[in-house]
């Protein structure tokens, strides 16, 4: 999986060729949201890169294809996700940055 943008590299994670990736800027445009899915499993996982902080690396969050993570907003650095994480009918979680 390789993320061109512009033609400039943005992310890459070439040993993961099944996964599919999208991505967004937070509304503030302070961070930059990867979400990646294997295939068509409706799990997936979600990484972040800080966009105030020059060369900053790419972070993982939830990363391990456990559960479906649905990004619903954030609170400077507190991410708000949407999971079925143990919760069969859905809950909210917070990860901090």
């Amino acid at each position: 999986m390789i993320w061109l943008y512009g033609g400039l590299l943005f992310y890459a994670r070439t040993a993961h060729k099944k996964w599919q990736v999208s991505a967004k800027v937070t509304e503030a445009r302070r961070y930059w949201l990867i979400f990646m899915h294997a295939g068509t499993d409706v799990n997936d996982a979600e990484f972040y890169k800080d966009l105030s902080k020059a060369n900053s690396a790419v972070v993982e969050l939830p990363n391990k294809f456990d559960a479906s993570y649905r990004f619903v907003g954030n609170d400077g650095s507190r991410f708000i996700f949407e999971t079925d994480l143990y919760a069969p009918t859905g809950r909210i979680m917070t990860l901090n940055a």
